[in-house]
């Protein structure tokens, strides 16, 4: 139990550390199927010259920044009529998106081991976006995880930008996270959803 605390103890103690030592960047949190309609509209608000550091579904909104919204849904729904399960279906839409980007945006993906370390990696091309995209999206029990994990925990514990977005804690999103069969009312309310302070 004295380990525990420890370990308790210094996780806070980091994480309140980095608040005085931000980075200019965005940090786009995890947010599942219902999170990525969310950021998808939000990261538009922010330039090309924006470094975003992500984990899980928020890589996926940065990556599909400027993919035209309507195609975005039309990849997904293609897809989520294939009936290949949740792993094949996620890799796909990566590979998808991927395929439909012009320029890799500066992003920093962060990924997690199996032994809890958060780990930072910026792709060099498409095919090491698409191998970091598919890591950090390798929900445990959902997928079959190799070497790395979904950065989502990560999240909560590297997060060193001066600027964050969040899913908004709400039933109607936690609800969705693993949602793949959303109809276009779903998606669009995700999308349009604002955040009231």
């Amino acid at each position: 139990m004295k380990k525990i605390l420890v370990i308790l103890f210094a996780v806070i103690l980091r994480n309140f550390l980095n608040h005085f030592d931000k980075k200019d960047c965005v940090t786009i949190g995890p947010g599942g199927i219902s999170g990525f309609w969310y950021y998808i509209d939000k990261i538009k608000e922010y330039d090309e010259n924006e470094i975003f550091t992500c984990s899980s579904s928020g890589c996926l909104a940065v990556i599909s920044k400027n993919i035209n919204f309507n195609y975005t849904y039309k990849i997904a729904k293609n897809l989520k009529y294939n009936d290949e399960g949740f792993e094949k279906t996620k890799n796909n839409f990566i590979y998808s998106l991927v395929n439909n980007i012009e320029k890799i945006p500066k992003i920093n993906i962060i990924t997690m081991d199996f032994l809890g370390n958060c780990i930072s990696n910026v792709p060099e091309n498409k095919k090491k976006l698409v191998e970091l995209l598919i890591l950090t999206t390798n929900v445990p029990i959902l997928t079959k995880t190799k070497n790395r994990i979904d950065g989502g925990l990560c999240h909560y514990f590297y997060n060193y930008c001066n600027k964050n977005l969040d899913i908004p804690f709400n039933y109607k999103f936690i609800r969705n996270i693993f949602n793949t069969n959303m109809d276009l009312e779903d998606v669009v309310y995700f999308k349009n959803y604002k955040n009231s302070i």
